[in-house]
């Protein structure tokens, strides 16, 4: 049947830049039409957007993804498999509470057929899913191609974006933590296999370590801003005190002073944030070393046991040489035995005869 369309909206689109990932950079000129699409052969959903004969927006949603509101108007979700950020820009909240309904909605779907995909396989040998038809929800919203959103909360928009990206990329490593573990259970049974497993997990580990550093600095980052707000604070307060300006530009003082205010008060409730996600990364690292501890440690036995077989393989080959030697000794001893009973039997022929003369003679 191919895809089926199931929702459809219009916004600006907007991906994150590759080289600094901390601002946005516009993939379309105007408001564009952005699609969900259900593959019902795949079974899978997409997010698709084009402008002239460009696709500008081609994800695959899966059951990691989230999307996040960074602002009254603007909304952004990271492809981890397309290695990007997405931001869609919209002219009314309206219209962006509706797709993050569509979106979560869609997310759960997904999730429910890779769900069913692995019980199927499991219980089976193969995929035999029914193919699931989806509830078509086709109403297209005609919005304006206003540019009006909050185009100033792009540059914290791009922190979230980043965190955002980072939190996707600690959820894919869990499951792939996860996987190394049944892994590293079943490396007994198969070594080259489980040494390819324990590269996974070093480049885990160093992926783990490396997000954990770039979170570092963004603390840091933070507290430089932080400082610098507070030096700023300071210097209008200052400022306030030594000048008389008539009441109008007191309240637009005091108005700045506010915002400084708050301002302070988010960067401190983020700085909060990111010093916790920095200690759930630190115990992620620490798990990830035990891991792999626990994994050499299992290769080490498994060397120690295919040495011990190589050396009873020796020693069986040993017992079976002399068992033949043996075997050819026993009967090499049984001619022997054969040869003198029959030199015997001449012997008592010839002393028989003999005898007989003698008697004879007698």
């Amino acid at each position: 049947m191919g895809e089926v369309p199931i929702y459809s909206s219009k916004a600006h689109v907007f991906v994150i830049d590759p080289v600094t990932k901390k601002s946005w950079i516009p993939a379309s000129k105007a408001a564009a039409t952005v699609n969900f699409f259900f593959d019902s052969t795949r079974k899978s959903y997409r997010i698709i957007s084009v402008e002239g004969s460009k696709a500008i927006i081609n994800s695959t949603v899966t059951s990691e993804m989230a999307f996040t509101k960074t602002s009254a108007k603007f909304g952004q979700w990271a492809d981890i498999r397309a290695n990007t950020v997405y931001g869609l820009g919209f002219s009314t909240d309206i219209l962006l509470s509706k797709f993050t309904e569509q979106f979560e909605d869609i997310r759960d779907r997904a999730r429910e057929l890779s769900e069913n995909s692995e019980t199927t396989v499991t219980s089976n040998g193969h995929n035999d899913q029914d193919n699931e038809k989806p509830t078509t929800n086709s109403t297209k919203e005609d919005v304006s191609g206003g540019h009006d959103y909050d185009e100033e909360l792009f540059s914290s928009a791009s922190d979230d974006s980043r965190n955002n990206f980072l939190s996707s990329e600690l959820r894919n490593l869990r499951l792939q933590n996860e996987r190394l573990k049944l892994a590293v259970t079943q490396s007994s049974a198969n070594s080259k296999k489980s040494e390819t497993e324990l590269q996974a997990l070093k480049s885990t580990n160093t992926r783990l370590t490396t997000a954990l550093q770039e979170s570092m600095s963004n603390v840091d980052q933070w507290h430089r801003q932080l400082a610098m707000y507070k030096e700023d604070n300071e210097q209008l307060k200052k400022q306030l005190s030594d000048t008389k300006f008539e009441k109008i530009k007191e309240a637009e003082y005091l108005d700045q002073i506010d915002g400084l205010k708050k301002q302070l008060e988010q960067l401190q409730i983020e700085l909060s944030e990111k010093s916790q996600e920095c200690n759930m990364l630190q115990q992620r690292v620490g798990v990830l070393n035990v891991v792999e501890k626990q994994h050499n440690e299992c290769a080490v036995r498994i060397k120690k046991s295919y040495d011990e077989v190589h050396q009873l393989k020796e020693k069986l080959a040993t017992v079976e040489e002399k068992s033949v030697q043996a075997a050819r000794e026993k009967s090499r001893k049984q001619l022997e035995g054969q040869h003198l009973l029959g030199e015997l039997a001449n012997y008592l022929t010839d002393i028989t005869a003999v005898t007989q003369k003698l008697q004879s003679t007698l």
